[in-house]
């Protein structure tokens, strides 16, 4: 059992990839390390820190490949950074109750990246493509 509730070790140098026995610290809170030298994929081990709910942050890294699925699994983290790395990201933000503005930069650019069914107060981001008739018969 760790005792261990929040770690942070931004901006440290740190260098490789994120160790998978991160797992074992499960009273973890927060875990910020940011602005280091991190490579590799984000391990899938990191999302069984069910206790992860302050935040974290992997940003200003190295990190490639896709952002894993069992991110889902952190149920109640509150606060997520992953920018400023070389993740491949899609985002599925369907049947919540968000509000507001969609913006239309990062990944809000890209339509085909983002999924945002069903909530219905959220406003602005990437007009529905229209087509002409003579587009449609190209496509």
């Amino acid at each position: 059992m760790s005792l261990l509730d929040e770690l942070n070790l931004r901006d440290n140098r740190l260098e490789g990839q994120i160790p998978p026995n991160i797992c074992k610290c499960k009273s973890l809170t927060y875990l910020g390390v940011s602005k280091n030298n991190l490579t590799g994929a984000i391990p899938v081990e990191l999302f069984r820190l069910s206790a992860l709910s302050s935040g974290l942050d992997l940003s200003q890294n190295h990190l490639v490949g896709p952002i894993p699925q069992e991110i889902g699994k952190l149920e109640s983290l509150t606060d997520l950074d992953l920018s400023q790395n070389d993740l491949v990201s899609s985002l599925n933000l369907s049947f919540h109750n968000f509000y507001g503005e969609v913006h239309m930069k990062g990944i809000f650019k890209n339509a085909s990246a983002i999924e945002l069914d069903a909530n219905s107060r959220l406003c602005g981001g990437i007009p529905e493509p229209r087509f002409t008739l003579l587009q449609w018969f190209f496509l």
